[in-house]
């Protein structure tokens, strides 16, 4: 698939609100689908944080340097990621099979249905395992807030649950109308934390959090924890992918869709 064909699967259209945002904290535009404002209030995946791959220290902070100089990096991520497939990655590579399970689905068609953006607007610099510290996580609940107001999701999923630890509080402090995430049972080695509920500038959001979705993640248990926390978009990716399935393999036999 060619650049201006991914071009065409994301949309502009927020980008003038967001722009308020680099001013106080965001670094990359989210990712925002094509059809993502038209599926009932949008469904926002939320990633945990972009690393550089080089291994020599001062080549890693030349890669920070890009990374923060270029506004489109995710999209871009997204783009020769699990788009394009460039290059391979296993939480873009399990994150369709948590949503729709073992039906196949083609990523031009997923990918136009969500928004994703990271947690943390900073690289981490994957030579030492850097991992996000306590302020990158206070800081992210704030840019949360401002990419909330804009993109207005109905429903958002956390791909990982470390910036659960620090919601209650960080709301709390906030005066951020919100329901508390409470721990309660284990999942794939980890305790579950309860969905919550937000409230801030007129929008009202579900965060559901699961498992970062790299290493040792069972994608069948979480599928199946999705469809029971939000049935709604789950059914709706799911019929999508039954529907496009089913038109190829007409294609396929020779059977030419109606009006075509």
């Amino acid at each position: 698939m060619a650049i201006q064909e991914v071009n065409e699967l994301f949309s502009e259209e927020f980008d003038q609100s967001l722009d308020f945002l680099f001013e106080d904290g965001l670094s990359w535009y989210p990712w925002v689908g094509k059809n993502y404002a038209n599926t009932g209030g949008g469904l926002l995946i939320v990633g945990e944080s972009h690393y550089t791959c080089e291994q020599d220290e001062e080549q890693a902070h030349q890669g920070v340097e890009r990374f923060m100089a270029n506004r489109d990096y995710t999209r871009e991520v997204v783009g020769q990621c699990p788009i394009t497939r460039r290059w391979n990655n296993r939480l873009f590579d399990n994150i369709p099979k948590a949503l729709v399970g073992p039906n196949n689905i083609e990523a031009e068609i997923l990918w136009k249905e969500l928004a994703f953006y990271n947690f943390v607007q900073r690289p981490m610099e994957y030579h030492y395992k850097e991992r996000p510290s306590s302020e990158d996580f206070a800081q992210g609940w704030l840019v949360f807030l401002g990419v909330m107001k804009v993109l207005r999701p109905r429903t958002c999923v956390f791909i990982g649950v470390a910036a659960s630890n620090s919601f209650n509080e960080v709301m709390s402090d906030l005066g951020i109308k919100h329901s508390k995430i409470k721990w309660s049972g284990r999942l794939n080695n980890i305790y579950l934390r309860s969905p919550v509920s937000i409230e801030y500038g007129g929008v009202s959001t579900r965060i559901v959090f699961i498992k970062h979705a790299s290493s040792y993640f069972s994608w069948k248990n979480w599928h199946v924890y999705l469809q029971e926390e939000m049935p709604l978009h789950i059914a709706h990716l799911i019929s999508i992918s039954t529907s496009v399935t089913k038109a190829s393999v007409d294609i396929e036999n020779g059977v030419v869709p109606d009006g075509r």
